[in-house]
């Protein structure tokens, strides 16, 4: 479990200053890795920074003049220097000080200081500040794109891109060649097997490092893009400045491709990059020209990618030399895919640049970031670290002693995910509210029901969803479409020992299955199983209770709720699909019990498995919350809920530990949850794995359906 605590340093233009000295207001926010909340270190306007930045804007003869300098500028307010101790002095002697800088737009000329040249504020520590491996720094901007930025499993999923550009002709225009061969080769050593990669190079047999091939590469899918070539920050005929990159023609001679072209081409793609390395001088602006009104900086293509929405990007300010390169790049990405690195960027960073302290130039590479964990993937598992929980997993599994609950992440699998559909619905019929508000299905459903009727509505969430599946499964989908292309992707499904679809049917065989989702995914996979299930979509649109108090579900025939309704043609009134609907839901069964009996009897009796929810989802905190409002919250309290299993985004959840407390407060007084901190995929497959290992050392151990405490009414 990752103990580093977080640091946000926050500079903002502020008012007065004399001469050129202009004066900035600093906020200081800390958060350890074992608190909720952020303690203000230093409040906005409360600690100031006095500086010059032309003065700082200079070409660097010697980083420690230099970052002497600005440490003495950064540092000259008395509240700072103890901040940032006190921030470094609560993190653990074995974890880092991950710190986030964040300059406000309107300081833009803040951005062209060398901040990661700053010495060390411990004289008896005679390197930059940030080569210290302790302390892991980021440069965060703001961005205008919304799309939620999405973790991988772990490196060995990852697919990466290794782009070298060695035009023909660049002797002849006086840049140094750069041979892809040893390029290449420290890259692919660096990764160690962990990463799946293809190359782009010139002279080789591969594609030519054109930005059509490099496009065109990257449109398969691709995590971490590393372009090697040569850069220019360049000044137009107007005098603004342009980033520029030194790619290829088709026939092998260079061509200057505009930054803001490759910007645009790569933000355009569905699957973008999670992490850019642009091993490319000048990516991050020129550290040699004195430009007070910092536009270079603006136009240099490694800002341009994190502003455009990149979660990670890592930029060189200046001409990095080659000898530096040779050592920072290899270390950066062994960092990076280590066990104890985890996929942490910063983190690798801050020890990259460790190994080239004493280098000249070891300030130069930038780290631009939106990532708050600073994580590019995570490691699959439990949060806790105490013994892991499987034996007793497996116990109730084999006793049918749970209740599976299904979340969004499952359908996603097959028909992606709702704030996919949400976003594309909002692109086409102009979705006017907040950016941030178009991954909600339910908020975008609702507008465009203020425009048209409500089965438009269903029948255009139905239409994206199928388009889903079809873009994922192009070969059934050309002959096959509707129930029948469900039906033979979850039967293919069915094939794979491993598949979420065949752990959740074939070995969770649990009498009742509850989901959250209005798909036929799941029936269709208990049917397939052998195991056809009786189906019950909430008819909460009827506050008369339905007769199923007395039916007794097994697992060869479970009994299958759909929380919020089943969206078939034949089910759509009890879809609880816009907002209006939610709202109409949450009203009808707080007024009436309108849940069969059967559902909260087993709830009552078993461990829950809430299988695959990302901790904002509000269906999953609707659910919690109506199941601790039934008369059986005492026994669904009193019993170890093993299982709350969370989809990581970036966007939403920064840290597993925090989750954990989540869902204690959720369940209240001193519950025993265990969270798995994955996807369903992960968990299900573990499962698989930890039930094949409980039945070779209780070979004696037999299913017993129904084992639990007989069913109490609720």
């Amino acid at each position: 479990m990752d103990n580093s605590s977080e640091l946000e340093i926050a500079v903002r233009r502020g008012a007065g200053g004399e001469g050129d000295v202009r004066s900035y207001s600093v906020e200081m926010r800390f958060q350890a890795p074992d608190s909720d909340t952020e303690d203000r270190l230093i409040q906005d306007g409360d600690a100031t920074l006095r500086l010059d930045p032309n003065q700082f804007n200079q070409p660097i003869s010697s980083w420690q003049t230099y970052g002497q300098r600005l440490r003495e500028a950064f540092f000259q307010d008395p509240k700072i220097q103890p901040a940032f101790a006190m921030a470094l002095s609560r993190t653990a002697p074995d974890a880092s000080l991950r710190v986030r800088f964040y300059i406000e737009p309107k300081a833009v000329e803040l951005q062209r200081i060398h901040w990661e040249a700053m010495a060390d504020p411990n004289p008896a520590r005679p390197m930059p500040l940030f080569a210290n491996p302790r302390v892991a720094f980021s440069r965060y901007l703001n961005s205008g794109d919304f799309r939620p930025v999405r973790s991988r499993q772990n490196a060995e999923r990852l697919k990466a891109l290794i782009v070298v550009s060695n035009p023909s002709d660049l002797a002849a225009r006086g840049m140094a060649p750069i041979p892809p061969e040893p390029e290449v080769s420290r890259a692919v050593d660096a990764f160690a097997g962990h990463i799946d990669y293809a190359t782009v190079v010139s002279q080789s047999a591969s594609p030519g490092a054109t930005l059509k091939n490099i496009v065109a590469e990257l449109s398969k899918g691709v995590d971490i893009l590393y372009l090697v070539c040569h850069g220019l920050a360049m000044q137009r005929p107007d005098q603004s400045w342009e980033s520029v990159l030194c790619l290829e023609k088709a026939d092998g001679t260079l061509e200057r491709v505009a930054g803001d072209e490759l910007v645009q081409s790569i933000t355009d793609l569905d699957e973008r990059p999670r992490l850019i390395v642009l091993a490319s001088c000048q990516s991050a602006g020129d550290a040699l020209a004195a430009d007070p009104d910092a536009d270079s900086f603006v136009a240099a293509i490694g800002p341009r990618f994190a502003e455009a929405g990149i979660p990670a990007v890592l930029a060189m300010s200046g001409n990095l030399t080659v000898d530096t390169a040779k050592r920072f790049i290899p270390t950066f990405f062994k960092e990076l895919l280590s066990e104890k690195g985890a996929g942490r960027i910063d983190r690798a960073v801050a020890l990259a640049r460790q190994e080239v302290k004493d280098r000249p130039d070891c300030w130069m590479p930038l780290l631009f970031m939106r990532l708050r964990s600073g994580r590019v993937w995570y490691v699959a598992g439990f949060t806790d670290d105490r013994a892991l929980p499987w034996d007793s997993i497996c116990d109730y599994v084999a006793t049918g002693d749970f209740v599976p609950i299904v979340g969004p992440d499952l359908p996603a699998l097959v028909e992606g995910s709702s704030k996919d559909h949400a976003a594309r619905m909002a692109a086409d019929c102009g979705f006017p509210l907040a950016p941030w508000n178009s991954n909600d299905l339910s908020k975008v459903a609702q507008y465009m029901l203020t425009n048209t009727g409500v089965d438009p509505v269903r029948r255009k969430v139905r239409e994206l969803r199928m388009d889903g599946v079809r873009k994922k499964f192009p070969d059934l989908a050309s002959t096959l479409d509707g129930r029948a292309l469900l039906e033979a992707i979850v039967t293919g499904f069915l094939k794979d020992a491993e598949n979420p679809y065949t752990v959740l049917t074939n070995l969770l065989q649990a009498p009742v299955y509850l989901t959250t989702t209005p798909d036929s995914l799941l029936e269709i996979a208990l049917t397939k199983s052998g195991r056809p299930p009786v189906e019950y979509p909430c008819r909460w649109r009827d506050d008369r209770r339905d007769g199923l108090a007395a039916v007794d579900f097994t697992p060869a025939a479970p009994g299958l709720f759909y929380v919020f309704g089943k969206s078939t043609a034949k089910d759509e009134q009890t879809w609880a699909l816009t907002e209006d609907d939610v709202f109409d839901y949450l009203i009808h069964t707080s007024r009436n019990p309108l849940w069969p009996e059967f559902v909260p009897n087993a709830i009552a009796n078993g461990t829950l498995f809430f299988i695959g929810f990302p901790v904002d989802d509000w269906k999953f905190r609707v659910l919690v919350r109506m199941i601790l409002g039934m008369e059986c919250a005492a026994m669904v309290r009193s019993r170890n809920h093993i299982c709350v299993q969370v989809d990581p985004e970036e966007t939403s959840l920064a840290d597993a530990v925090r989750a954990r407390r989540y869902f204690e407060r959720c369940f209240s007084a001193n519950p025993k949850i265990d969270i798995y901190w994955g996807t369903s995929r992960e968990f299900l497959r573990d499962l698989s794995r930890q039930l094949a290992i409980y039945k070779a050392k209780n070979p004696g151990a037999a299913r017993a359906a129904g084992a639990a405490a007989a069913a109490n009414d609720c």
